[in-house]
């Protein structure tokens, strides 16, 4: 893991350590079977890892302009984070215990919303991502969990792709604060976690 990542400022040492993460993940997937669950919370915490990149090279690079990879990269992460809010979603309302406002704003909802913003910010180079939050909006939709940031309608998409940089930054989307150190790998345990193995395999 990159350390002090808010105090790089080298896009090339940025987007080596992204897709280092990214492979990591792509790794792991193979061992969610045989391994659930270290595969499962290396996934996740790689994913955490790779979010802190992906904010730090949207927001602190002077004209970024992303590559044609980068918008898959972050679409695989963005995958792993809603995989996760939609299966902790779907097991605390089997458990009554927990509606979903009350797990919004959280380490892993923000680091979703943080590839989100890149993903917006990337349609505006690559038609490519308008496909992928697509995709990621069906199956946030096809599995009950609902996302304000994450409505997929023309004019959103629009409204994103127009936008400058630094007006997309200070948008209606707040800037994600988290800190690595919340992941809690306790809490995978008990969810259904093999929809990663699934979806990962078609990217």
């Amino acid at each position: 893991q990159l350390k002090n990542v808010e105090k790089i400022g080298n896009y090339h040492i940025l987007m080596f350590h992204l897709n280092y993460e990214v492979c990591f993940i792509l790794l792991y997937r193979l061992l969610l079977n045989e391994l659930p669950l270290e595969g499962s919370n290396n996934c996740i915490s790689s994913a955490l890892n790779a979010t802190k990149l992906i904010e730090r090279l949207v927001y602190s690079i002077n004209d970024f302009i992303p590559s044609y990879q980068f918008g898959y990269l972050v679409n695989t992460v963005a995958i792993v984070l809603l995989v996760y809010l939609v299966e902790r979603n779907t097991k605390s309302k089997n458990d009554n215990k927990m509606g979903t406002s009350s797990i919004k704003r959280d380490i892993y909802y923000n680091s979703f919303i943080t590839c989100l913003k890149a993903l917006y910010l990337d349609t505006r180079y690559w038609s490519r991502s308008l496909n992928n939050i697509k995709l990621l909006s069906d199956f946030a939709i096809m599995n009950g969990f609902h996302c304000d940031e994450l409505i997929y309608t023309d004019n959103l998409i629009k409204i994103a792709a127009a936008n400058s940089q630094s007006e997309f930054e200070n948008s209606e989307f707040e800037n994600s604060e988290f800190d690595n150190s919340e992941f809690d790998s306790e809490s995978v345990k008990e969810l259904n976690f093999f929809k990663i193995l699934s979806i990962l395999e078609k990217l």
